[in-house]
């Protein structure tokens, strides 16, 4: 969110009463993400209508590493919250639109919860280890970038995660 962003006491207590609803109805998930782009296409409209830079994003795993997560999630998750291996199972195609922007790294945790490759701000050594930069968008812009340095940001971040590859696609605005 920018800066300038700073919604009244009453706005923010109808974006946390909204977002708790969606929740609620499993249309929201944790940490942070929508479901369905029509969920997220509504929030924009309803609360961040004035902010004309907020895009929205979708993220979407190749089906070769859906098996790879469910595996690394299945074994221990007890969590009775929407997660990302709920909208794994939900297994939702890519829509053909949108712009294809890069890859996200994302950390898969036990609980289902996961971690951006930027937690660790690591994008100094993936240039100067690897000669690997990142685009415009903060993102991986092939998939042999972010497999030459999948391994290094699992022993940099230390923690029990499985690193997967996600295409991220910017979808039009006129759709916002």
């Amino acid at each position: 969110m920018p800066k300038s962003f700073k919604p009244t006491d009453a706005e923010l207590a109808a974006i946390h009463s909204w977002i708790d609803a969606e929740f609620d109805k499993g249309n929201y998930g944790w940490p942070g993400f929508f479901f369905e782009r029509n969920t997220a296409i509504e929030f924009r409209k309803q609360f961040l209508s004035t902010l004309s830079l907020v895009q929205l994003v979708g993220i979407f795993l190749h089906d070769s590493c859906c098996a790879v997560a469910s595996a690394q999630v299945q074994s221990s998750t007890s969590s009775a919250f929407p997660t990302l291996l709920t909208l794994l199972h939900k297994q939702i195609p890519e829509p053909d639109e949108g712009k294809e922007i890069g890859f996200d790294l994302l950390g898969l945790l036990e609980t289902g919860d996961y971690e951006p490759f930027s937690y660790h701000v690591l994008e100094e050594e993936y240039k100067a280890k690897f000669s690997v930069e990142l685009n415009s968008y903060g993102l991986f812009s092939s998939e042999t970038d972010y497999q030459r340095v999948a391994a290094h940001t699992d022993i940099v971040a230390g923690e029990p995660v499985v690193w997967l590859p996600f295409k991220a696609k910017l979808f039009d605005s006129h759709l916002l």
